[in-house]
């Protein structure tokens, strides 16, 4: 009689716990989100913003600046990061080789291996906070995706309304700026493909 196997059960570890933390967190966040948005609509119901007649070649244009301006502050971060994490990383790896020129046990080398990619996990996302950080200040600068394509005159019925636009306009342009200048070329790729389709709708309905 064949007797069944009996697989181990597996125990949560440090790493699955943290993402389920990691899940909590996102999703009380969420809940937040939508209760202040609930509340300021039922406190102050913000009035409708009107939204300017722009050509293709403007929000290209528009986009290009930002993907320019994003472009400018990666590699600003890559200067800054390098300067601060780089050493420690190349030290890291040169024990690594170590290690594996004098043939140490697996134990070691995997636990350098899981050290490094921890390592450069960290890295990731301090250039992240970095690129974010800076995006918002040159957002408070002066840099701003929303009001580009709103009527400014829509933003102005009173204090609160302006500068809560202002406060949420640099929030997303910082965030678009540090977000990196590959994702807003998707985000142009995508507008120009959309306009490009719709056009030869038009034409074959015409």
């Amino acid at each position: 009689m064949a007797t069944a196997l009996s697989l181990p059960t597996p125990t949560p570890g440090p790493a699955s716990d943290e993402a389920r933390s990691y899940g909590l967190r996102l999703r009380m966040a969420y809940l937040l989100a939508i209760s202040l948005t609930l509340a300021l609509i039922a406190v102050r119901n913000p009035p409708l913003v009107a939204f300017r007649e722009l050509s293709v070649e403007d929000v290209v244009g528009t986009l290009a600046a930002l993907a320019l301006i994003s472009a400018f502050l990666e590699r600003a971060v890559e200067v800054f990061v390098a300067a601060w994490r780089v050493g420690e990383q190349q030290q890291l790896e040169i024990k690594l080789q170590r290690l594996r020129a004098d043939r140490a046990g697996g134990a070691d080398v995997k636990a350098l291996r899981l050290q490094i990619s921890r390592f450069r996990h960290e890295t990731r996302m301090y250039s992240l906070a970095v690129s974010v950080v800076l995006g918002i200040l040159v957002s408070l600068a002066g840099v701003r995706a929303l009001a580009a394509v709103v009527e400014s005159g829509q933003i102005e019925q009173g204090y609160w309304h302006n500068g809560f636009f202002s406060v949420l306009d640099v929030l997303i342009t910082g965030a678009l700026l540090g977000g990196g200048a590959d994702a807003i070329h998707k985000v142009v790729s995508t507008f120009t493909t959309f306009m490009e389709a719709t056009k030869s709708r038009v034409k074959g309905a015409g």
